[in-house]
């Protein structure tokens, strides 16, 4: 996939089954229970898509991926990514979303189940824009996790590679915040060869 561009303070997001307050810009802006795989991206322009927004989520894949499913054999070539907050090659977010009286009708009766990273490896060069507190997330692969109000599941985050380099207050090669603690996160083979950049804490 060659020629993306995501510069336009109008392009419409993904709000991940109204999470509430997370908004994910990708190629494919939001993948609920499926898969993708084996893509490589060229030739990307992608420079704070969206609205100004703590939970602005960016990635060159995937902006969204919930409940379960796959991404896997991802390639995000050479350039660069600046988001408004998070930021990612791969995938922006993995996990779920508000349920009951604050969620949405469509989320149903959706579970947590098996979300597997597996296989990627980011080239770009990727920054977060928010430099003043947590909410500025960047790495390589996986910007945040979150569960909202949902428990359980397990994330597969295995065998990725990060080359760009990263800058963030949280910033990482693989994945640069977690906030799901119910779920079963295993994380292994991962490699980082980038340089990460953060004004508070650095993780490969």
């Amino acid at each position: 996939v060659s020629g993306i561009t995501m510069t336009d303070s109008s392009i419409t997001s993904y709000r991940g089954m109204d999470t509430g307050d997370y908004y994910a810009y990708g190629f494919f802006g939001g993948v609920v229970d499926g898969s993708v795989k084996n893509i490589t991206f060229t030739d990307f322009d992608i420079f704070k898509p969206g609205f100004t927004s703590q939970n602005s989520v960016t990635a060159v894949a995937v902006g969204a991926l919930l409940f379960s499913g796959e991404v896997s054999g991802i390639h995000v070539g050479d350039g660069s990514v600046t988001g408004v907050s998070r930021v990612a090659g791969v995938v922006g977010y993995i996990g779920g979303a508000k349920t009951g009286d604050e969620g949405p009708a469509n989320t149903g009766d959706a579970v947590m189940g098996t979300i597997t990273v597996s296989g990627n490896t980011n080239d770009a060069d990727l920054t977060s824009g928010w430099t003043t507190s947590s909410h500025g997330t960047a790495a390589g692969i996986i910007a945040t996790t979150n569960l909202k109000s949902m428990t359980g599941g397990t994330y597969q985050i295995t065998n990725n590679i990060n080359n760009g380099s990263i800058s963030g207050f949280y910033a990482a090669g693989i994945v640069a915040s977690d906030f799901s603690p119910s779920a079963q996160v295993n994380v292994t083979g991962n490699k980082n060869y980038g340089n990460v950049t953060t004004s508070c804490e650095v993780a490969g």
